[in-house]
């Protein structure tokens, strides 16, 4: 099998969460690329939000939650321990914050961008979004559009990378 442990262990969570909430609509497939049907899509989603629950346990996550908003400056230890600590991937602790961040911490207002970055063409694409309380404005999917450029993530990034080049401490 190609999967890691962590995927396995992911999708045996989406299968429980398929049988457990009694989820008949659904892609033979892991992914959606071939979704038929809007109800098809939210089993998923649904599927997926039981095995992350099933991973990352609420209540020992949000003390990792609240250690890590408590700290006083960056630390990327914390998450890429939380990573090894719970077998998950970047996206399942995401999606895992999102679920708590607003019941335990009262973030109403949440969104996250995945950016996938070309250093070699200077290139960033936003490949994966998610807004959870409105629709992110100014919004645009025009052809080419790059009105992402100026968003202060992409000039956070830019730094880390220029740091990183120049092989300076970041945190």
């Amino acid at each position: 099998s190609r999967l890691t442990g962590m995927q396995k262990a992911f999708q045996f969570g989406k299968e429980l969460g398929f049988q457990f909430l009694r989820l008949e609509q659904r892609a033979n497939t892991s992914s959606l690329l071939k979704v038929q049907s809007f109800e098809e899509a939210l089993n998923h989603f649904k599927a997926g939000y039981f095995s992350a629950a099933l991973l990352l346990p609420a209540e020992a996550f949000r003390a990792d939650l609240q250690r890590f908003l408590q700290q006083s400056h960056w630390n990327e230890r914390l998450l890429l321990d939380w990573l090894e600590r719970y077998q998950a991937s970047p996206e399942m602790l995401f999606q895992r914050m999102t679920n708590l961040l607003p019941h335990y911490f009262g973030l109403k207002q949440l969104f996250f961008l995945r950016f996938l970055h070309e250093p070699q063409r200077d290139s960033f694409r936003v490949d994966k979004e998610l807004h959870l309380s409105r629709r992110h404005h100014p919004h645009s999917n025009g052809l080419y559009e790059h009105y992402c450029r100026r968003w202060s993530s992409l000039s956070l990034l830019h730094e880390l990378d220029r740091r990183q080049r120049l092989g300076e401490e970041v945190g």
